[in-house]
């Protein structure tokens, strides 16, 4: 009996190792979809050599030449940059206020030297990522109306090789609900197929508060792309300043004012597009030139864009874009991008022509103006509205 009782302990044992391994933990039956998920899951949370606890995240501090982008075959002989190589990228702004690069930057120095902070991934972020992409992208279909946008752009003057401007940094609220966010952005773009995008993103179902945080989106020709560093290609230089971090202080209307300047231009040396943050102009890291077939010094890009973006579900409330307000409330009140200048192919920043500008919005629950100011603040773009239900 002894020796029967052990072999039926045995079986139930090899039963229930067989379904676990088929069904997981929950007894739900593992697919090839969650299977896929898992190796990307590895694949993105890399070993740390150290690990810092936030109140909204943690970041692991990875080896910069074994970070996520190098898992991308297009970069698989690619040595890291640590700067441009052009100066015209690291030359100052005549706008030298607004958020310093320190003002964001991980406590304690963030990461060793010759690490870069990389935001663990949960799987259900990679999940939300993935369904947001293609909206925050520009993908989605209109006839859904579940998103919102109002820009600025510029075109037709030729290639562009990228942009400088202070956003203003807000805290629009933001209800807790499925691909429900706020968004403000700029981008450079080829054709609508290739596109590299930096802003602020406030999204609470995907970072799991309430906080705007800073974000990065690229796409290529093909299927490369991705929200921040979910996937291989965006390479991180900077230990201490990570993405997906929060981009406080906030603004208050009439009372406070805070921005922080961005770059996202082209090394024009090495064809490397870079972001670089705050009146110090830190690097941040850089999209390669290997990941875009139009994207290069040839070309540059067709399109550059600044824009304020609302998503949600069908047929539920829109959250504001920017600051609540809509743009004809001005200096004070509504969100902006001051003092909007784009590189050339000679590298050097220009004031853009009226007459390459152009806007769009969706509808009336948010608004666009621009200007051309005297002083610091140059061409400024406001953008905002406070949201609504759309009326069909």
């Amino acid at each position: 009996m002894g020796f029967q009782k052990m072999v039926l302990q045995n079986m139930l044992l090899l039963s229930l190792l067989v379904y676990f391994s088929n069904y997981g933990v929950e007894g739900r039956k593992e697919t090839k979809e969650d299977l896929e998920l898992e190796r990307q899951l590895k694949l993105l949370n890399k070993p740390a050599i150290k690990i810092i606890q936030t109140e909204h995240g943690i970041y692991d501090c990875v080896d910069i030449n074994k970070q996520p982008a190098f898992d991308s075959p297009l970069l698989r002989d690619h040595k890291v940059q640590m700067q441009p190589t052009s100066p015209q990228l690291l030359s100052p702004s005549k706008d030298a206020t607004g958020l310093r690069s320190e003002d964001i930057e991980l406590k304690d120095g963030g990461c060793p030297m010759g690490t870069v902070p990389i935001r663990r991934t949960t799987k259900e972020e990679l999940i939300k990522s993935k369904d947001l992409f293609p909206i925050i992208k520009g993908l989605s279909s209109a006839e859904q109306k579940t998103t919102q946008l109002a820009f600025v752009a510029v075109t037709g003057e030729g290639g562009y090789y990228g942009t400088e401007f202070s956003l203003n940094t807000w805290n629009p609220p933001v209800k807790r609900s499925v691909l429900t966010f706020s968004s403000m952005n700029a981008a450079a773009q080829y054709r609508m197929t290739e596109i590299v995008q930096a802003g602020w993103l406030v999204y609470p179902d995907y970072y799991g508060d309430n906080e705007t945080h800073l974000y990065i989106l690229w796409s290529a020709t093909g299927p490369g792309g991705c929200l921040n560093l979910q996937c291989p290609g965006f390479v991180h230089v900077n230990p201490a300043l990570p993405l997906g971090d929060i981009l406080k202080p906030y603004s208050i209307a009439q009372t406070q004012h805070f921005d922080m300047k961005f770059r996202i231009s082209m090394d024009m040396q090495t064809e490397d597009w870079w972001l670089l943050l705050g009146a110090d102009n830190k690097q941040v890291g850089y999209w390669p030139r290997s990941l875009f077939s139009h994207l290069s010094s040839v070309t540059g890009a067709t399109l550059l864009s600044w824009a304020g973006l609302a998503g949600t579900l069908p047929k539920q409330y829109f959250p504001p874009i920017g600051s609540g307000h809509y743009a004809e409330d001005g200096i004070g009140m509504a969100c902006y991008f001051k003092n909007v200048l784009f590189m050339d192919g000679l590298g050097v920043y220009r004031k853009m022509d009226e007459h390459f500008m152009f806007s769009r919005v969706d509808s009336n629950l948010y608004s666009v103006t621009y200007d051309n100011f005297k002083g610091d603040w140059g061409w400024t773009l406001f953008i905002g509205g406070p949201g609504g239900r759309l009326h069909e």
